[in-house]
């Protein structure tokens, strides 16, 4: 948790820093965040999980079913924003990966003649941008499937977005066809929209709720 707070919040935040009034972030380090905000969100969500598991175990009548079904809705929203995120940074990735594509293909051919699509061996892989991006999006990759492993969602609206971003997905690694890429990326980038915006709206009331009774506990 230290270091996921120096990395966003510390005097040398590689995430963000203040330049006068404005805070600037560095979008360099985008697929560095996704991994330690996956990480640390699923590993709290495993400690509050263990932590009802235990108490209906052990003294039931101790856990308030209101707080265990507003752990589960807030485990549903963060998983579905955690998703959005990685959708959106998937997009900026592939976009990035077209334009590195373009520059390392044009060059190419001038250097070679040829055209790099007909080599056995993807030629861009050495071209050290091309490479970069690539592993990023491999990364992506990596946490969507990491979300996903974890979920414990089993409602057909989220199991009907998870296929969903799945099969989309697949476009990005040339496994689909993209028609208009500006109509995909809005699609891909908004398929768990329905799900923050419902899950959110059962979730607000129910935090409240706690707060309210939290804040009421400490004062008596």
């Amino acid at each position: 948790m230290k270091d996921f707070y120096d990395f966003v919040y510390g005097p040398h935040s590689k995430l963000a820093t203040i330049n006068g009034q404005f805070v600037v972030t560095h979008p360099q380090h985008f697929v560095e965040a996704m991994e330690r905000i996956t990480g640390t969100r699923e590993t709290l969500n495993d400690i509050i999980n263990a932590y009802i598991k235990d108490l209906e175990e052990k003294h039931p009548e101790k856990l308030d079913p209101s707080f265990k079904r507003m752990a589960e809705i807030e485990q549903r929203l963060s998983r579905a924003i955690n998703l959005r995120m990685v959708a959106m940074l998937m997009n900026s990735k592939f976009s990035a990966f077209q334009k590195a594509y373009k520059t390392f293909a044009n060059s190419y051919r001038t250097g070679t003649g040829k055209e790099p699509e007909r080599d056995s061996v993807p030629s861009y892989r050495s071209d050290r941008a091309c490479a970069a991006i690539e592993e990023d999006i491999r990364k992506c990759f990596g946490y969507m499937n990491f979300l996903i492993h974890h979920s414990l969602e089993k409602d057909e609206p989220f199991l009907d977005a998870v296929s969903k971003m799945k099969t989309m997905s697949k476009s990005l690694t040339g496994n689909g066809q993209i028609g208009n890429i500006d109509t995909f990326e809005k699609e891909f980038a908004g398929i768990f929209l329905p799900i923050i915006a419902a899950s959110n709206k059962e979730f607000s009331p129910l935090f409240n709720e706690f707060l309210k009774e939290a804040r009421s506990g400490r004062s008596s």
